[in-house]
């Protein structure tokens, strides 16, 4: 706190600029000096005001939410080729496109806004077929989906590389961390070129079990714009172990081809 100006008058017949004589006292400027004093003295005590408005007036650190707008409208529409692996030599591969699309909002009990949304499927891109639902809602910063009985927390905000996180925190499954691993790379999408950041979701692959590789993309002002998965187990019998022959899996790759609001 600063404290008030202190000030000694060196001669004790000058007071305030008044001159004391033999014959009467002679005013000469005690109006200028004393505009001064109380100049000098609303600048010492407001100074410290001056500082506390431009403290309140400083904005926080960006929370970033638009890495996933959540608005009544919108809709995102992905190239989703995927291999569904039902033992030794045996699968299938497909290629069709999942449409997202926010259907409507409410309020839950605790008063968060949550966004249902309605995945689509199609194989030519014109005729859609409902394939589920799903919802989206931000909580302590946040992003949750819940689909059936499962909650998931896709990603968090600020977002910051090697921030993680346990996505599993809201379900009652094992614990299981996810992690910013990029921020800032410029993709292509479109004709637009779109801020990103990737959520590592799994790097697992010991060459002998198992095989389980997740991640997911967001883009600035856009949402999801990638998702990889590829979850497979290999053999494990002697005559096969470190093989890797497939006896079971599922590889799913999500590329968006559009989005918008309508």
């Amino acid at each position: 706190m600063t404290s008030e100006p202190h000030f000694k008058n060196p001669n004790p017949k000058l007071i305030g600029k008044w001159y004391l004589n033999s014959n009467n006292l002679v005013f000469l400027d005690f109006i200028a000096f004393t505009m001064k004093i109380i100049r000098l003295s609303l600048f010492f005590c407001c100074t410290p005001l001056i500082f506390s408005c431009n403290d309140k007036m400083e904005e926080p650190l960006g929370l970033e939410l638009d890495f996933q707008p959540l608005e009544i409208g919108n809709y995102w529409i992905y190239q989703v080729d995927e291999i569904q692996y039902f033992g030794e030599g045996d699968s299938e591969s497909y290629s069709f496109y999942f449409r997202d699309k926010i259907m409507d909002s409410f309020e839950n009990e605790e008063g968060l806004d949550v966004f249902r949304l309605v995945r689509s499927k199609s194989i030519d891109g014109v005729d859609w077929q409902n394939e589920s639902v799903f919802t989206l809602q931000m909580e302590k910063n946040s992003l949750v989906k819940k689909e059936g009985n499962q909650v998931e927390v896709t990603l968090v905000f600020p977002p910051m590389v090697g921030k993680s996180w346990d996505a599993n925190v809201y379900d009652a499954k094992q614990a299981d961390f996810y992690a910013i691993t990029e921020m800032g790379i410029i993709h292509s999408i479109g004709t637009n070129q779109v801020n990103t950041l990737t959520v590592l979701q799994a790097d697992e692959d010991d060459a002998i079990i198992l095989r389980d590789k997740r991640y997911q993309v967001f883009g600035k002002g856009i949402g999801l714009v990638e998702s990889y998965e590829e979850i497979l187990q290999y053999c494990s019998r002697n005559e096969c172990l470190g093989e890797q022959i497939i006896e079971e899996g599922r590889f799913r790759h999500l590329s968006i081809s559009e989005y918008g609001k309508n």
